[in-house]
């Protein structure tokens, strides 16, 4: 009679022991899921001077970030034209969305904070912004707006 007992024990014991294991084990409902980040894509639009420029947005650190950004605006000032070109990309992001607007330093000079390009999110499928930069030429500062279109 003791032996049943002690065996019913162990035999209870190990049914509960295997019911927490075979619990722990999960159909993939509780894995997580990738973060989706707002604004997640690839953006092309147009500047004010008829150039293309593009975006990329994507998710480091489950935050949008602009992972990517390139433009080549050419620019009539004071009767001289001129071509500015900016590309850069990096997965680790180079400049966070913040409540829907990015700001990046574009400068060539450390010394100069002045030369950015920023932008707004006016929708999840619209943005638009303005690229600031100083004229070679004259030494003008002039900005050139865009909009920009996700097209994924």
């Amino acid at each position: 009679m003791k032996n049943t007992r002690i065996y019913a024990l162990i035999l209870s014991i190990l049914i509960i022991s295997l019911g927490g294991l075979f619990s722990g084990c999960s159909d993939d409902k509780d894995d997580p899921t990738p973060v989706v980040v707002e604004y997640a894509g690839n953006w092309k639009g147009v500047t004010a001077q008829d150039s293309t420029i593009t975006f990329a947005v994507g998710n480091v650190g489950n935050n949008p970030w602009i992972t990517a950004y390139k433009y080549s605006v050419g620019i009539v000032d004071g009767g001289t034209s001129w071509t500015s070109e900016g590309n850069e990309s990096s997965t680790d992001g180079i400049a966070q969305v913040i409540s829907g607007s990015f700001y990046k330093n574009i400068s060539q000079l450390k010394s100069d904070n002045e030369a950015y390009i920023e932008g707004t999110f006016t929708s999840k499928t619209s943005l638009s912004g303005k690229i600031h930069l100083q004229s070679p030429i004259t030494q003008q500062w002039i900005d050139m707006t865009y909009t920009a279109t996700l097209v994924q």
